[in-house]
């Protein structure tokens, strides 16, 4: 993780420096920053907690609270449910960890009251329309029951042939991105392709603008992409340095929530194959990590919300988001900090 850090911020103090101290940054291009900070402080302590219960009595707070705000018909836009998120994608990503958490509890208990509270969490996540985080919850489960019965390579495949298909979406649409530039995609998906319906017309964004953009950086700048938080600011304007090797050149500087819509791709574009598998690395430690844990509700239930993560950011920058990725962190770093203990125990008083 802290080379992932270095590596990101030397490449905003090489694109723009001056993003160091802009608050929009820290809440759009870099909230990186703030999402992954826990885990760069809570795995240094060692905490005597019952984790898994703490978070069954957190979530199941979480369910009554927006309970109480479908009832009141609170923070709906049309019939997306953004529950206290300005964002209904946001929301989404946040209640997906609430629904991984109730299916191991479930898996885990097999009660009648277990499953109510899961079924609770799924109807308010559904409620959200966040396609990204049902299909990444979906995938997700698929997952987890691959790496049950140790087929862990069925996982890696499944992950490939799902972004292969998106590259392949991409070349068929990439040349009229070229044509018509990020700015007129509204005006082309309106005019010329005569869709009307807002859950179209965002495929089409993506594939028409977000996907093809970060793609456009990464053609660019392969190896080290074209700068962090440069996707956000066009129209492009490349300047090579080297070889294989150009900065996004635009003088103005946009910090906003108009990222790639593809944490992968969006890697890739601003950080190039370097940066991305610097990144790789770190979030396959993670899983290599939980997987030589001792089986439990919270080892699986991390285990569940790594891979909806994972899937979820094949449509959304899911991977850096705070709605999602600063409960994860939170709940990681207490987990790694509550094994640390045990294993202090268990040294201090190996017969016990």
């Amino acid at each position: 993780m802290s080379i992932y850090f270095f590596v990101s911020f030397l490449s905003i103090i090489l694109y723009h420096y001056q993003s160091f101290f802009s608050f929009s940054f820290f809440r759009f291009d870099g909230n990186f920053i703030i999402s992954y900070m826990p885990l760069l402080i809570l795995p240094f302590f060692n905490l005597n907690i019952n984790l898994s219960k703490l978070l069954l009595f957190y979530f199941s707070i979480v369910l009554i609270i927006n309970i109480i705000a479908i009832v009141q018909n609170f923070n709906f836009n049309g019939n997306h449910f953004h529950s206290f998120f300005v964002a209904h994608n946001a929301a989404g990503g946040f209640i997906s960890i609430v629904c991984a958490y109730f299916f191991c509890n479930f898996l885990e208990k097999k009660k009648l009251f277990s499953i109510l509270l899961l079924i609770i969490s799924v109807y308010i996540l559904y409620l959200t329309h966040s396609r990204g985080s049902l299909l990444g919850l979906a995938l997700a489960l698929i997952s987890y029951y691959f790496w049950n019965k140790r087929q862990i390579t069925l996982i890696y495949l499944l992950f490939l042939s799902l972004i292969l298909f998106e590259l392949w979406l991409i070349y068929q649409y990439y040349d009229v991105y070229l044509k018509i530039g990020s700015n007129n995609v509204l005006e082309y998906i309106s005019n010329d392709l005569n869709i009307n319906t807002v859950s179209k017309a965002n495929i089409y964004i993506r594939l028409l603008s977000d996907w093809p953009r970060a793609v456009n950086c990464f053609l660019e700048s392969p190896i080290f992409g074209t700068g962090f938080g440069s996707i956000n600011d066009i129209p492009f304007r490349f300047k090579e340095i080297t070889p294989f090797f150009s900065y996004n050149s635009q003088e103005i500087k946009t910090f906003s929530s108009s990222h790639a819509h593809h944490s992968f791709f969006h890697i890739l574009g601003e950080q190039g194959l370097f940066g991305l598998f610097i990144f790789l690395l770190f979030w396959i430690s993670i899983f290599n990590y939980l997987k030589k844990q001792e089986k439990s509700i919270m080892r699986n239930f991390l285990i569940l919300t790594f891979w909806t993560i994972t899937f979820s950011s094949l449509t959304e920058h899911r991977i850096t988001t705070p709605a999602t990725m600063i409960p994860f962190c939170i709940i990681l770093g207490l987990y790694i900090a509550n094994q640390n203990y045990l294993k202090k125990s268990t040294l201090t008083n190996p017969t016990e």
